[in-house]
């Protein structure tokens, strides 16, 4: 078999230990040999040569009198053959030729051994590309039959295939791109050759490993900003948040140690020639850039603005912020720099607006009424101020907490007038009454 003919080629062409490539041999020898025997058989003896030109094949035999399954067993007569005054109950070495097996078992040895060689080519993809998760990859489009556009990576003293699913693509991407043009993508995934995935709801099992790309994580934007702004490559400035909606709008906190530095300005560039870059290689994407803070009330201001905010609760799972009725406009269509604004800071953002110069009076609060639950806040709902504070001051801070003591109102201290508040806004947001009490 010229499988075996120089196991010291294969050592170097495979650029492997050869204690490695010697138990892959035997792997795939003995495999032959149990399709060839049986596959109980597991009396297969392998030895190579000292200088890996040579490779011993044998059958461990035991001597007996009467031979009831010629695998396992050999005659005295026949093991003289072998050793010298065998007697029964002996082990003999019995040496036998791979080319002797069936054109079955042939296969089986080559394709165990093949199938072992491209495991480890695969592995070693793999480790090499581990470390590159989080990286953008420079790919060229092989196909876009599908909804998903499957890439090309060419490494120079290899090539290896990737796919772009469909949900991490730009909405434009299909109408921009066409098979064999170019495409920046930031790896997020290797697909293993055996492991059944779950791509678009489609289910196969891939041969070789597969990268998987994507064009809409935040990590995507945060990379093109190492590539296009010398600032933040060099650590000068730093990219503390991200916030994306892909094909919207992205939102970047940045921030820099040095005074001297002016980090919004570094990375939007003269004209904005730098920002505008990034936002070509997501189909013209807006991209804001503001000054990251801890204070997550100046950082609320930096990304809303000085004026449009009246104030900002933390209340540690979830952001308060009162914005002033007459900025409106700085939440974005469908409150989208609120929900960007959420993502930046991992919580929760609930938005109420606040009359100017009448802050103690609250406007509707940007919560769905399917989303109200014993849970929300009782800020939540259009009390008058007054109410509010009181209903606070008892320790009465949610809905749930409020609908414990609707009857205890009076006891609490609410006047006639409050309850009958109480009841109207209860009424109307959450369908429960509230029952008033005439005062004595």
């Amino acid at each position: 078999m010229m499988l075996l003919d120089n196991i010291k080629k294969i050592v170097q062409e495979m650029d492997l230990p050869e204690d490695i490539v010697h138990k892959m041999l035997y792997k795939a020898l003995l495999a032959g040999y149990k399709r060839e025997y049986g596959k109980d058989y597991d009396n297969m003896v392998f030895r190579i040569s000292d200088d890996g030109r040579k490779v011993d094949i044998l059958a461990l035999k035991t001597v007996v009198e009467n031979v009831k399954d010629p695998v396992v067993e050999i005659s005295v007569e026949e093991a003289k053959k072998y050793s010298k005054n065998p007697k029964v109950g002996d082990k003999v070495e019995v040496p036998i030729s791979p080319i002797n097996f069936s054109r079955q078992a042939i296969e089986v040895i080559k394709n165990v051994f093949l199938s072992q060689k491209a495991e480890i080519e695969r592995d070693r993809v793999n480790s090499i590309f581990k470390a590159k998760i989080g990286d953008i990859l420079n790919c060229k489009i092989s196909s876009m039959k599908g909804r998903d556009i499957e890439v090309v990576i060419d490494f120079g003293s290899f090539k290896i295939d990737g796919i772009i699913p469909f949900n991490h693509l730009m909405p434009e991407d299909h109408k921009l791109f066409k098979t064999g043009d170019s495409i920046k993508a930031v790896l997020i995934d290797i697909l293993s050759p055996q492991d059944h995935q779950e791509i678009q709801g489609k289910k196969s099992v891939k041969k070789d490993a597969k990268l998987v790309l994507s064009r809409t994580v935040p990590e995507f934007i945060k990379k093109l900003f190492y590539m296009n702004i010398p600032e933040v490559n060099k650590g000068i400035v730093e990219i503390k948040s991200v916030g994306r909606i892909p094909g919207e709008r992205s939102k970047v906190a940045v921030y820099s140690i040095y005074q001297d530095v002016d980090p919004v300005g570094a990375c939007i560039g003269v004209g904005g020639n730098r920002i505008v870059s990034v936002s070509k290689e997501v189909s013209g994407e807006k991209i804001d850039v503001v000054l990251w803070s801890d204070n997550i009330v100046d950082f609320a201001k930096n990304v809303f603005g000085k004026m449009a905010v009246h104030s900002v609760e933390d209340r540690g799972n979830e952001i308060l912020i009162r914005i002033y009725e007459s900025y409106l406009g700085v939440l974005g269509k469908n409150s989208i720099n609120v929900r960007l604004f959420s993502q930046m800071v991992g919580k929760d953002v609930k938005v109420m607006l606040v009359e100017e110069g009448k802050s103690q009076q609250r406007s509707e609060i940007f919560i769905e009424e399917d989303e109200i639950n014993e849970n929300t806040y009782v800020d939540y709902l259009p009390f008058d101020k007054d109410v509010l504070d009181k209903l606070k001051s008892k320790n009465i801070k949610t809905i749930g907490e409020l609908l414990e003591n609707l009857d205890s109102l009076r006891s609490l201290g609410f006047s006639s007038r409050e309850i009958s508040h109480i009841n109207n806004v209860v009424n109307e947001y959450i369908e429960v009454e509230v029952e008033e009490e005439e005062e004595e």
